[in-house]
């Protein structure tokens, strides 16, 4: 019998001690995921402002954290900008191996293949012919078919009930939960998405966001919200119409809560 508590209190304590492992370990893996997100969200600052050389620091920093793909997705970016193609082509391959269906995957191929086939065969060399804006974030949400611009929705940078975000905004590791436009990353400190966004086609960008580019108005009305309202007026989705004092164009003058042709230029005086 004594024998038999012996190898109980015995496998109790070995059980314990796993126990207590798994949960050091388990901790262990959240610190260092978050230490990585810290990591992608400063390198994100850093090569929006330009500073790509830093950005390529901070985001092999958090690399060493936790070696997600987003990372070397990032790092690429980085090496391209500063015109290493034959680094970027190399950090690009690495992130296909990890995120073979990644949406971008036809772009990156592309890539690869004007730097490696590049003038004269000298590809590694070659600088590539980046873009004014940095390519999407990998392995983001589908779009859905939402067609409000994401200024005008209250919570714009949280998912509805479905978990889907608004048209033309995506989820990824570095907006963590967050809907935010592409090449952007979510900021806990500034609690908003940050990065120049690359906006989709159909929009125009905006500052820190994206706005969808309005039909072609006529008569001197201007393009607002996706709709055609008097210079100076805005669109309510609320009201389903232009609010706000019209400022009427020449030839037109004010009526009511719109414009109206006039025929002799002093009736608009």
């Amino acid at each position: 019998m004594l024998r038999a508590l012996a190898c109980s209190l015995t496998l109790r304590g070995t059980a314990a001690a796993v126990a207590v492992v798994a949960l050091a370990a388990s901790a262990h893996a959240e610190d260092e995921g978050a230490k990585a997100k810290a990591y992608l969200r400063a390198g994100m600052k850093k090569f929006d402002a330009g500073d790509f050389q830093g950005a390529l620091a901070a985001f092999k920093r958090g690399f060493e954290h936790k070696p997600i793909a987003e990372f070397h997705y990032r790092l690429a970016q980085c090496h391209e900008k500063l015109g290493d193609g034959a680094a970027a082509v190399k950090e690009y391959r690495a992130f296909l191996e990890k995120a073979p269906d990644a949406g971008e995957r036809a772009e990156i191929e592309k890539y690869i293949a004007s730097v490696e086939g590049g003038a004269g065969g000298e590809g590694a060399d070659a600088k590539p012919a980046a873009k004014a804006d940095a390519k999407p974030a990998p392995k983001v949400a589908p779009k859905t078919a939402a067609a409000v611009p994401a200024a005008q929705v209250k919570n714009a940078n949280l998912p509805d009930a479905s978990g889907r975000c608004v048209e033309g905004q995506r989820k990824s590791v570095a907006t963590e939960g967050h809907c935010c436009w592409p090449e952007q990353v979510w900021s806990d400190d500034d609690s908003i998405c940050i990065g120049i966004p690359r906006c989709p086609p159909g929009w125009d960008r905006k500052d820190r966001d994206c706005v969808r580019k309005g039909p072609a108005c006529q008569g001197g009305k201007v393009a607002q919200g996706g709709h055609c309202c008097w210079p100076e007026q805005l669109w309510s989705d609320d009201d389903g119409a232009c609010v706000g004092k019209p400022r009427c164009p020449h030839g037109t003058a004010l009526k009511a809560m719109s414009c109206i042709p006039v025929l002799d230029e002093d009736e608009a005086q």
